[in-house]
């Protein structure tokens, strides 16, 4: 609301994005090579230093110490910092992590359905957030920052 009184002022009604239910349903298989028991922390987005990957990756570092039988699946296109980010976790002895790049639509829901948590670390620019919407029609505890778009759709609790 803001943005838009900031350019032209008046009366607006927000209409809130959706998701595809039918697509986005708990009934679709999970991913096989993830079905080993360990728990799947999952992240879904672009490879941009504004998505946060870097924090999240920090904190399953840490995560991973106290629950050992843990892994961290990363779905999204790589730019140039899917490199740093590799180099980052060799140099800090990271195990468990998998980056599978880009995944279409159709396979997107199988990444949700497998995963125990899912984890939306952006630190800005997100105006709404679809991505917390498709974790929550899969049934999926969201673990999120604390940024305007976010904050919109998901509550502490």
């Amino acid at each position: 609301m803001e943005f838009a009184n900031g350019h032209m002022s008046g009366h607006y009604t927000i209409i809130p994005n959706g998701v595809d239910l039918e697509h986005f349903s708990p009934d679709v298989l999970p991913i096989d090579e993830f079905c080993d028991g360990k728990v799947n922390i999952l992240f879904v987005g672009r490879l941009e230093k504004r998505k946060g990957l870097n924090y999240l990756l920090e904190a399953y570092r840490q995560a991973k110490r106290e629950v050992p039988n843990c892994r961290l699946i990363v779905v999204g296109p790589g730019t140039r910092l899917r490199n740093k980010y590799e180099k980052h976790i060799m140099r800090k002895g990271i195990r468990d992590v998998v980056f599978v790049g880009f995944a279409g639509y159709d396979e997107l829901p199988r990444y949700y359905k497998t995963a125990d948590i899912f984890c939306a670390p952006a630190t800005r620019g997100e105006s709404f957030g679809i991505i917390l919407l498709e974790a929550m029609a899969m049934g999926k505890p969201i673990v999120a920052s604390n940024i305007a778009g976010y904050a919109s759709v998901v509550n502490h609790g």
